[in-house]
């Protein structure tokens, strides 16, 4: 790998195994820091000055999935899971911008159906990311499925943006 590249992963899991992933994933970046001597997300924010966007997927009346053993709403560790994010990249350097950073949508006022909220919820989050100039755009979500042949992580990108497909794998 070249100097100051950095490993990137979008990983999906149970609701339930959120905060033990994440205890996992820190700790692991903690001890590679501690065998290299350097850590890797420090070294590559210190080059790089990047912006990033952190979206907390859902919010507001867009509950995203709900949990059949608990309740828990998706878009409540959406947005819990992006703060973390938001306080470990700028604790590294980084420039965060929070699409969210409550349980709201963003709509006109006078909308009343669902649709038309996302909609315009979806809108004002791709303007801010495409007014914000950021390097990169992240937006965190856990999708659900009832047929447990789908696990795993998901990753989206444009097909023609190289970058992007390098930075998804």
């Amino acid at each position: 790998m070249q100097a100051g590249m950095g490993v990137y992963m979008i990983v999906l899991v149970k609701r339930k195994n959120a905060v033990l992933i994440l205890l996992i994933l820190f700790l692991s970046v903690a001890i590679f820091s501690i065998d290299s001597g350097v850590s890797p997300i420090a070294e590559t924010s210190k080059k790089s000055g990047a912006v990033i966007v952190v979206d907390a997927g859902h919010g507001g009346e867009d509950p995203g999935v709900v949990s059949d053993y608990s309740g828990i709403a998706e878009k409540d560790l959406n947005l819990r899971i992006a703060q973390l994010v938001k306080n470990f990249l700028e604790a590294d350097g980084y420039t965060v911008i929070m699409t969210r950073t409550e349980d709201t949508l963003n709509y006109a006022a006078g909308t009343t159906k669902i649709y038309e909220k996302r909609k315009q919820d979806l809108t004002a989050r791709k303007k801010l990311i495409d007014e914000s100039n950021a390097d990169i755009a992240v937006t965190i979500h856990m999708n659900g499925f009832k047929d447990t042949k789908y696990k795993g992580a998901q990753t989206f990108f444009p097909p023609s943006s190289v970058d992007s497909e390098r930075l998804a794998k």
